[in-house]
């Protein structure tokens, strides 16, 4: 087929390698089918399958042509403890857009989620640089309220002038509506997610972005939404400790970070241990002789 192309260059591809086993093609249903299928091929290529040697993790790869596709590998291999690592770009729900989109959620279920709050009150732009933060902080700290009802008092009190007012004040109203969505007992968690990254601005900031990364992160965040549909609510979409993954059970964070009994942000996960907050993590690899590898094509 390649010899085809009457535009190629002339190229003699050859190998020096053994002969080995016959490319196969594996056809599945959706995304989450072939990663339950290619972590249980991994397992059973380490081990040793069809007559071949066993063969380490290092020297396995799993090759995608685009980031989001790599969201169903990583949860199922989260799930069945398989460490691996990416090439050529951070994890996925290590991505910008994807902490984004998660703070916002965060936000719209707990509101007093501070540490949400300052992700993206200013994300995209809403005139609320770090003066106009400082003062909400400072309304908040002196009130011993959330930062969000900070936002409320420098609203009430005039603190806020000019555009930055109204647009701080278009997105506490937001927080509000989308919040009173998720109290009730029967609400679309996959709509109000997508209805939450339109209100905001958010997707449409990366649709009227110019970089080359910005389709990328478009579909990074349309895989996130997708990766909603295997739970009932966005209550049950927790991040997991060191931000690696997601949470299947359990509930989301109930306060900011302010307080004692606050919910704090979870530290970097030691190998092998805790995370320092009393979560274990998955066992960290000490070599990368037992570490799959993602490369993205």
């Amino acid at each position: 087929m390649i010899a085809q192309n009457a535009g190629r260059l002339g190229k003699t591809l050859w190998t020096a390698g053994e002969l080995g086993e016959k490319v196969r093609l594996i056809g599945h249903w959706d995304g989450e089918e072939e990663a339950r299928w290619i972590g249980e091929e991994v397992e059973a290529i380490q081990r040793g399958t069809r007559g071949m040697e066993p063969v380490d993790l290092n020297r396995q790869a799993i090759l995608v042509r685009a980031s989001h596709q790599m969201r169903a590998f990583e949860d199922r291999f989260l799930t069945i403890g398989l460490p691996y690592r990416v090439i050529g770009g951070p994890r996925f729900y290590e991505r910008q857009e994807i902490r984004d989109a998660m703070a916002y959620f965060r936000l719209a279920v707990s509101p007093d989620d501070d540490l949400a709050f300052e992700r993206v009150v200013n994300l995209p732009k809403r005139g609320l640089g770090d003066t106009a933060q400082s003062k909400i902080n400072q309304l908040a700290r002196v009130a011993g309220v959330s930062l969000l009802d900070g936002a409320r008092e420098s609203l009430a009190n005039g603190v806020i002038p000019g555009k930055g007012a109204s647009q701080l004040r278009a997105f506490v109203d937001g927080v509000d509506r989308w919040h009173l969505a998720t109290l009730h007992p029967e609400y679309d968690h996959i709509r109000l997610a997508e209805t939450i990254l339109d209100e905001s601005g958010y997707t449409g900031m990366w649709q009227t972005d110019k970089t080359p990364e910005a389709p990328g992160r478009l579909d990074n965040l349309k895989e996130l939404v997708k990766a909603l549909e295997q739970f009932d609510t966005l209550q049950g979409f927790q991040p997991s400790p060191g931000g690696g993954g997601w949470r299947r059970n359990g509930g989301w964070p109930m306060r900011g970070s302010r307080g004692p009994s606050g919910w704090r942000r979870s530290a970097s996960p030691r190998p092998g241990g805790s995370t320092g907050n009393g979560s274990r993590s998955f066992p960290a690899a000490s070599s990368t002789s037992c570490r799959p590898i993602m490369w993205r094509c």
